[in-house]
């Protein structure tokens, strides 16, 4: 941090660019998101794509679209999970992406939830495992998986946020997981 201009600071705080620039240049905006790096201290581009389910963007590529991560934790195997982020890492890697947001750690609520197919369960420990074994599966190969979507479906007691719809964060962060 102390090698960082004010300027290069509060440029990390977000991205250059968003999948509406439309411009498929592979150092250029594209994707979900991008952000340029600082190169002066070997910082590198981020070049990001949204899941979960596959990588999704515009960078003019085919990509896989794997199960969906409900189907993914409903097999309880965790070979299945790592399987699915390899993957994403290739996928990733064919398009110059590096970030995948995509692992969708909200727990499921509701079965009828317009987004429930894209949550892996409704127990936050399965949800965590599952989740941290993707993440590893896609940093080993030099992809970051970002976790989301911080928060809960309405209220709920400081208890229940902390025991578990945080509780996939924190296990992921305590695993290595880069970005959240």
């Amino acid at each position: 941090m102390a090698s960082l201009t004010k300027s290069e600071m509060l440029n990390m705080l977000s991205g250059d660019g968003s999948m509406a620039d439309f411009n498929y240049d592979v150092y250029k905006n594209y994707g979900t998101g991008y952000w340029k790096g600082i190169s002066r201290l070997g910082i590198p581009i981020l070049r990001m794509y949204d899941g979960p389910m596959g990588v999704r963007g515009n960078s003019g590529q085919e990509t896989t679209k794997p199960n969906s991560n409900l189907s993914i934790a409903s097999s309880f195997n965790k070979d299945v999970a790592y399987a699915v982020g390899t993957v994403y890492a290739a996928d990733q890697r064919a398009n110059s992406g590096n970030v995948q947001f995509g692992l969708q750690v909200d727990l499921i609520r509701t079965p009828n939830g317009a987004r429930t197919f894209d949550d892996y369960s409704e127990d936050w420990y399965l949800t965590s495992v599952m989740s941290s074994v993707q993440s590893a599966a896609m940093q080993e190969r030099n992809v970051m998986g970002c976790l989301k979507h911080m928060g809960t479906y309405g209220y709920v007691d400081e208890q229940t946020l902390y025991e578990s719809w945080l509780y996939p964060y924190i296990y992921n962060a305590d695993r290595g997981t880069a970005s959240m």
